[in-house]
């Protein structure tokens, strides 16, 4: 049988090690027959001995995958502090040119991700010379801070702007072109980001759009927002089968049991080395999924009371609409 070896990396530090192991089970459960996976984990220096051996004990669980531990040591520990809840280990990506330099190519997955598909297909795109394939970044599309993001990073437009969570990097081309050089030299530079804006900033005009399925988040039910971006066959798609499902944001589905997607997540947690960990998981309290009959309604009294304009406001994973009137 031939088999199809797929490269995937992930990072992580002490405090949220244990999430590397949902990630990784539903990576392994969901391959097919004859996909193995090479495993690569960044380990910030805080990672216990005891929780990579835990993690280790995955080998006995399955068979189709090698699993590396790579000791970041103290490496960006000191970096300047750019965004309130993504820390310096978000920057390891940049060294996986020169950390796997026997790669041509590799699938980055943030930890706050689930994979529901086989990604040999993910894989095996060809993004020609761009430097890194990505799905539009949709919370930085939001009119009200879209041209904010392009001022700050000085580029031409955010036609190219990427979610950094699920990135399928050419390793082979920013070797060649130095690229990760210049994302190490950028680090530190832009306020409310430690990753995304320096990959948008050094490599726009040379990023690959991956299909939306390998990156979807929240957001994506809101097809008047993925409409825009791509079609809405697609955005329908990706949203009711994604390939990879992602939990940007501050809320989390080990912090949170009603989030959208939350036990999925749960249910790969308890199959994973870590199950016995206990989880103080709340109930979001912005988190509200509404009957079609409860939209109409609430449709009709906000026309009713607020005729004259409305301003969107985003709460976690909730939508508040509250409406003005307009100035002639």
């Amino acid at each position: 049988m031939n088999t199809n070896k797929i490269s995937v990396a992930m990072a992580s530090d002490t405090n949220i090690f244990f999430t590397t192991g949902p990630l990784i089970v539903s990576i392994l459960d969901n391959a097919k027959e004859e996909t193995f996976y090479d495993i690569y984990v960044l380990c910030a220096d805080n990672v216990t001995q005891e929780q990579k051996d835990k993690l280790s004990e995955l080998k006995s669980q399955y068979q189709n995958f090698s699993l590396s531990l790579i000791d970041m040591k103290d490496t960006f520990k000191n970096i300047p502090k750019t965004h309130t809840y993504v820390n310096y280990v978000a920057a390891y990506k940049f060294l996986l040119p020169s950390l796997l330099k026997h790669l041509d190519k590799i699938i980055y997955l943030d930890i706050d991700t689930i994979v529901k598909k086989d990604l040999t297909e993910l894989y095996n795109t060809d993004i020609g010379d761009n430097y890194i394939g990505g799905c539009v970044d949709l919370p930085q599309q939001i009119l009200r801070t879209i041209n904010k993001t392009r001022q700050l990073l000085d580029i031409e437009s955010m036609d190219y702007y990427i979610n950094s969570g699920v990135i399928l990097m050419n390793l082979q081309e920013i070797r060649k072109n130095k690229i990760d050089e210049q994302w190490i030299n950028m680090i530190g530079t832009f306020k409310g980001s430690v990753d995304q804006h320096i990959f948008n900033k050094v490599c726009y005009g040379k990023i690959y759009f991956l299909p939306l399925k390998y990156n979807v988040s929240k957001l994506c039910r809101d097809y008047n927002l993925t409409n825009i971006f791509y079609c809405l066959k697609e955005a329908k798609e990706a949203f009711e089968d994604p390939a990879i499902f992602h939990w940007f944001g501050k809320e989390k589905p080990w912090n949170y049991y009603n989030l959208i997607l939350s036990h999925e997540w749960f249910r790969n947690f308890i199959k994973s080395p870590f199950k016995d960990m206990k989880l103080n998981r709340q109930n979001h309290r912005f988190e509200k999924v509404f009957t079609p009959i409860e939209k109409e309604y609430f449709g009709i009294f906000k026309r009713i009371l607020y005729p004259n304009g409305r301003n969107e406001i985003f709460m976690g994973n909730f939508k508040i609409l509250t409406y003005r009137k307009r100035r002639d």
